[in-house]
């Protein structure tokens, strides 16, 4: 029983890396360029650089990639919209 399920475990890190591949793709392909949408209608072009500097939108796809994966691992999904002293990751639903 235990070979079988380390056997299964074993299979699960193609699959998810097939699929964190096929999301990272997705979202660089159809998501379009995220400074147009954080820098609003007014921006000049110095303020979209600066955005997809702090965003890493301006480094080569392999780098993009490995943050990705960071971030995936380490459980950072961003920055809350939320101002206050509670994690992001705690239940919003709990009140």
């Amino acid at each position: 029983m235990t070979a079988y399920i380390i056997r299964r475990l074993w299979q699960m890190l193609p699959t998810m890396l097939g699929v964190v591949l096929l999301v990272f793709i997705l979202f660089n392909w159809v998501g379009g360029d995220p400074a147009y949408v954080l820098a609003g209608k007014i921006s000049n072009q110095e303020q979209i650089d600066n955005i997809r500097r702090q965003l890493g939108v301006d480094q080569p796809y392999y780098v993009q990639l490995g943050i990705f994966l960071k971030q995936i691992v380490t459980a950072d999904f961003g920055a809350c919209r939320r101002r206050s002293p509670c994690s992001c990751r705690s239940s919003s639903s709990r009140r």
